[in-house]
């Protein structure tokens, strides 16, 4: 059986475990059973406070009884209270006292109700097949909006109830707020406290858990513009590490988060270009292509370039075509590397870190440079090169027409090295180059 790691297992006395939930699916629960469940979950409850429904007065004198100096007495109004059940829980909240005990009986009564109340709620909110109805639980409407409504989608968006209770409640804030602006400034200013605050926790071995990365991906996707920096560097991070990547291969979740990380892209900044460009190709996240439309210039370092052109090969269409035409005169070299052997007092230092043999090894008579072809032996990838290749594909034009070794790949587009050329051949390839923008650029005049 399938057994999600998520939230409480609470939902075995009303039609199913939380585990049994892995394999059911809409179309097997009927709105009979929802109707039936709810009414048992109604009746527990009811249970509770038919029999003699406390008063307010009953409330305080309970709570008073939980400092008394009679243990049993304290235990008797404890049970009292949690018979009460929700009925409590405003007075509990709002009592005041300066004796430990009775300050620490008071907060775990009201975690207990409130766990108790959230059990409810949660397991009335799975079986609802009404995705409007959020049965009280702040952040619904937003989320909603930003991974859907599926069964996984509710199941993580409880699991940032669970985790982050205080940013589902700003959420709701900015979704009913007269002015959204200052109530999303105050989400942006909490959600970055808390990326920072699990960072931190993340270097002393705290694991960050998916809810917390659900709820900071939902408040990011609520920023004006430009997400804060501390967002953005822990959903970078976290991307690439256990829960993330448990949760990116299990059927259903993946393609709720990849819409959330899909919606987070635009909100990055510059300075993590490169692993967000990355991510999109690792995850196949679309946004990728406008984070690649602003990186192409030579403004940015060679392998944010060279990730911005498989991005465009990736997630881009024909429009883009004229944006890659512009690179076909750059000749910035991606990558460069030996083909056959050399005599390593011949390999350029880029290539070879240390000329001395290993120990123990007899050095063998070099040979004389007269004998090796360098420039035969030597293989570049330049961004020209790339740049071609992604219009080509673009284009639906056989790119082994331009690069005999040429091969596609699904992460990438294409390996970079199908499309490299000799060093003795760069002249070859230049012309190609050219002859391929002129015959464009006439194809634009005629049209």
């Amino acid at each position: 059986m399938f057994q999600l790691n998520l939230v409480w297992g609470v939902f075995a006395p009303a039609l199913m475990t939380l585990a049994s939930l892995g394999q059911i699916s809409w179309a097997q629960v009927s709105p009979a059973q929802v109707s039936s469940a709810q009414s048992r979950q109604d009746g527990a409850v009811g249970a509770q406070v038919r029999s003699s429904t406390p008063t307010a007065q009953q409330l305080g004198q309970w709570i008073e009884q939980l400092s008394s100096a009679e243990f049993t007495q304290r235990e008797l109004a404890t049970q009292q209270l949690l018979r009460a059940g929700r009925l409590a829980l405003g007075q509990l909240k709002q009592a005041t006292t300066r004796d430990a005990e009775t300050r620490y009986r008071i907060d775990q009564l009201v975690s207990r109700l409130e766990t108790e109340i959230f059990e409810d709620l949660s397991q009335s909110f799975l079986l609802d097949r009404d995705a409007e109805k959020s049965y009280g639980l702040s952040g619904w409407s937003h989320f909603r909006a930003l991974a859907g409504s599926s069964r996984t989608s509710k199941l993580l968006f409880l699991e940032m109830i669970r985790r982050q209770p205080q940013l589902a409640s700003l959420m709701e804030e900015v979704s009913q707020a007269a002015d959204p602006s200052a109530a999303r400034e105050r989400l942006m200013r909490t959600a970055a406290a808390q990326a920072r605050r699990l960072s931190e926790d993340r270097l002393r071995f705290q694991r960050t858990e998916i809810g917390d990365v659900v709820a900071i991906l939902t408040s990011a996707a609520l920023a004006d513009q430009r997400a804060p920096i501390e967002i953005n560097e822990l959903l970078e991070t976290s991307a690439r590490i256990v829960p993330v990547t448990t949760f990116m291969n299990r059927r259903g979740y993946g393609n709720v988060l990849r819409r959330m990380y899909d919606a987070w892209l635009p909100k990055t900044h510059d300075s993590i270009a490169f692993s967000v460009l990355e991510l999109s190709l690792q995850y196949r996240l679309a946004s990728g292509a406008d984070i690649a439309r602003r990186h192409l210039s030579n403004n940015f370092d060679v392998s944010t370039r060279e990730y911005a052109i498989h991005c465009l090969t990736c997630f881009g269409d024909r429009s883009d075509v004229p944006r890659l035409v512009e690179l076909l005169d750059d000749e910035t070299v991606c990558d460069e590397f030996l083909h056959g052997e050399l005599p390593r007092f011949l390999r350029p230092h880029s290539i070879e870190e240390s000329d001395e043999s290993p120990p123990g090894v007899t050095e063998k008579e070099p040979q004389q440079a007269s004998e090796v072809d360098l420039e035969d032996a030597i293989w570049q990838v330049r961004i020209s090169d790339l740049a071609l290749a992604s219009i080509l594909m673009l284009e639906d034009v056989d790119p082994g027409e331009v690069f005999p070794a040429f091969r596609k790949i699904e992460q990438f587009g294409f390996d970079s090295r199908s499309v490299a050329v000799r060093r003795s051949e760069l002249s070859a390839r230049r012309d190609v180059m050219r002859q391929w923008k002129s015959d464009y650029q006439q194809r634009g005049t005629d049209q």
